[in-house]
């Protein structure tokens, strides 16, 4: 398959995934008391890629939400097409260096959302519970093992240890590359553990500060970079 191919069927899968398996989830999350608040397929306008247009000095181009959340999701799965086609070139880089910044750094602000943790973790539980079959489809027994743990701790002390997430954010790479079941239903999979993270995620840092929230998701970072031989010995088939 050319690398353009490969791009373009990540670009629509990636999209689409947003469209109807993340917002979807999104609706049936905030409309179940299940811990999150808001409107899913928003359409108010929103900046497209506010930091680059600043430092190219051009004017900003504003898109309807839903659409800016399709193209960060089209760019993710751009993502897995490259890493199919360009495997012989990641697989053999090592750590990482800072990119190049361009204009002057600033802080962005956010718009707050309402998170209710411990509901997000019941949902993740009850989710991970009905899917185990189809984890056990495709992750090794260690991992299920740990879900299953995980799907049996109290809300209250839940966490969601970095380094079982980046395993199966790798384990999931890998079950994409190898088709082990069908995309689709590979990516709704992983919905119900992404809320079990962010949920983690908003535990863990509560009580903390933005600067140390962002050295949280450095020491993710990091975690990510030590692990990259697993993903290439996995990748490999062993």
């Amino acid at each position: 398959m050319s690398a353009a191919r490969n791009i373009l069927l990540g670009i629509v899968a990636g999209a689409l995934a947003v469209l109807i398996f993340h917002q979807g989830m999104y609706y049936l999350l905030a409309t179940s008391g299940m811990g999150v608040s808001g409107q899913p397929w928003r359409t108010n306008p929103v900046p497209l890629w506010p930091d680059l247009m600043k430092a190219l000095s051009s004017p900003a181009v504003s898109v309807p939400t839903i659409a800016s959340q399709m193209v960060w999701g089209a760019m993710w799965g751009a993502l897995f097409g490259l890493m199919e086609e360009y495997e012989k070139q990641w697989r053999n880089v090592q750590g990482s260096v800072p990119a190049p910044l361009y204009g002057f750094p600033y802080e962005v602000g956010l718009e707050p959302i309402k998170v209710n943790p411990q509901k997000m973790v019941g949902s993740f539980q009850h989710a991970c519970k009905d899917l185990l079959s189809v984890y056990q489809s495709f992750l090794r027994p260690e991992l299920v093992a740990e879900l299953k743990r995980l799907t049996e701790m109290p809300s209250d002390q839940f966490r969601f240890p970095d380094e079982t997430w980046v395993t199966l954010v790798f384990e999931y790479a890998v079950a994409y590359h190898r088709r082990s079941i069908d995309r689709k239903h590979l990516l709704q999979s992983l919905t119900p553990l992404y809320i079990g993270r962010v949920a983690s995620f908003v535990l863990e840092t509560l009580e903390l500060d933005d600067r140390a929230a962002e050295e949280k998701i450095e020491t993710l970072c990091r975690v990510y970079e030590q692990l990259k031989p697993y993903l290439a010995q996995r990748w490999a088939g062993k």
